[in-house]
């Protein structure tokens, strides 16, 4: 009978644990999750980390954008202050990339622009992406000028 009792009770231990294990599991699962979303819902945004080396297009000559030395970041804070360049003055950069190898790599990320290579003007050029997360969805976006010049003032 006493063999019996010290069964039944190590089996009630091994219950108890198993239940405290399984509630930490769940709570530990909880926070992971939480802390993720929290952190991309609250403190992500796209910036400009540098700009592309050309910025100046040329009517008659150019006719695409060219992205090369450009770099974008995904910042950890969205109110942190530009530099005078509308960059994010490598400060608080989550992850600075190429914006060629971004638009590479991120499904989500799209380019739009209003630039006319056969009128000369100041034009907007705007990555935009969108960051989805189970119940909420957000765009982040971030954009730049550049210029088209009539080939007459480069004489």
């Amino acid at each position: 009978m006493e063999e019996k009792q010290k069964k039944d009770n190590k089996t009630l231990r091994k219950i108890a644990m198993l239940l405290i294990l399984i509630v930490l599991l769940i709570g530990v699962i909880k926070r992971c999750s939480h802390s993720s979303q929290a952190i991309e819902q609250y403190l992500l945004a796209l910036r400009i980390h540098s700009h592309p080396t050309k910025q100046v297009y040329v009517v008659g000559c150019d006719t695409t954008l060219d992205f090369t030395g450009g770099e974008l970041c995904y910042a950890i804070a969205r109110d942190l202050p530009l530099a005078d360049d509308g960059t994010c003055g490598k400060k608080g950069c989550y992850i600075d990339i190429s914006m060629e190898e971004a638009l590479r790599i991120d499904d989500m990320l799209s380019v739009y622009t209003n630039t006319d290579f056969t009128k000369p003007g100041i034009y907007e050029v705007r990555f935009c992406s969108v960051v989805q997360n189970g119940k909420w969805e957000e765009e982040l976006s971030c954009s730049f000028p550049i210029e088209v010049i009539d080939p007459a003032s480069l004489e």
